[in-house]
């Protein structure tokens, strides 16, 4: 008996099984992703900075809600300060020292503020119209703001826990030829903080800090589809307003020597406005599944990815 022979007719078969195997899964993974080519399937809402429509080339029809997770990284450079005021608190009696305007044009011109922005978000939209979405979200960010910002000095406020961010928009988009589009969107956002974790070079124990980050924005896009993608571009607008307050605390002396605590709250208000450019890229896997990736420049520098539920 020649069990070489044997075996090797065995192992030849089990290799002419797997193959057939391994054949008959492919066709009817190719059958499946032609039966769902063939559907309607709508790419990312227009709010999330990509063009809302379908394979067909069609706006998204009204009644449509989606759902969006997505992560968003932002940094705003070039902030001004519009207003400052020092209250000082001694035994109780508070005075109030507001930054005269020769004080505010010498900090915009000899400092400069910037913020970073850590956020992971969820989105709720319904299309109310054919082409006209409405969308509101919520998300937990890390926000790191820097003032008095140069080579000598910087003082940094940091969450040490996640802040509570909420946010609106409205996206309108409308088809201008064949698979030509273009976009709208407006969006306003909100964030209130407190923050844990605070540098200053004055000595002084941070006994509190938080801060109020208020933006809206304006974008206008154009995007072309190719099948299953939509690449885009556009520019938008901004207005920025941070409104951060830092009390510090400590012990001094008068003039007689003997020992009084102080406490020093800085109530700051910054304002920043820019122009920017966007382009982004969007893929539809079916009808309920997308994806979609952004960034924008140079001010604010972000990046943004996403998922999108289409129901």
């Amino acid at each position: 008996m020649n069990t070489g022979s044997l075996s090797v007719n065995s192992f030849t078969k089990t290799i002419t099984m797997k193959k057939t195997c391994s054949l008959l899964i492919f066709f009817a993974w190719l059958l499946f992703i032609d039966s769902h080519a063939n559907k309607p399937v709508p790419a990312f809402p227009a709010e999330s900075g990509g063009i809302d429509s379908t394979v067909t080339g069609k706006p998204k029809k009204a009644g449509h809600f989606f759902i969006t997770p997505f992560y968003q990284y932002t940094k705003f450079k070039n902030l001004k300060l519009i207003s400052s005021t020092n209250y000082y608190k001694v035994t109780g009696a508070e005075t109030a020292d507001p930054y005269s305007q020769h004080l505010i044009d010498k900090y915009n011109k000899h400092y400069d503020t910037e913020y970073t922005n850590s956020m992971m978000g969820l989105k709720f939209g319904y299309q109310v119209l054919n082409g006209l979405g409405v969308s509101v979200y919520g998300g937990l960010s890390n926000f790191i703001l820097k003032s008095w910002v140069s080579k000598e000095n910087t003082q940094t406020l940091s969450t040490q826990e996640p802040a509570v961010s909420l946010g609106v928009s409205v996206d309108y988009e409308r088809i201008l030829w064949k698979d030509l589009r273009a976009m709208a969107l407006v969006s306003f956002n909100y964030c209130k903080t407190g923050f844990g974790l605070s540098t200053t070079t004055s000595g002084a124990d941070i006994i509190s800090s938080k801060l109020t980050d208020i933006y809206w924005e304006a974008n206008l896009a154009l995007g072309y589809r190719f099948g299953r993608f939509v690449p885009y571009a556009g520019a938008g607008f901004t207005q920025q307003f941070i409104n951060p307050v830092i009390t510090e605390q400590y012990v001094t002396t008068n003039d007689n020597g003997n020992p009084y605590t102080e406490q020093d709250r800085f109530d700051s208000h910054f304002r920043g406005m820019s122009v920017y450019g966007f382009a982004g890229l969007d893929f539809t896997v079916n009808r309920m599944l997308s994806f979609y990736a952004r960034g924008a420049f140079l001010n604010p520098a972000r990046a943004t990815f996403g998922i999108n539920f289409t129901f």
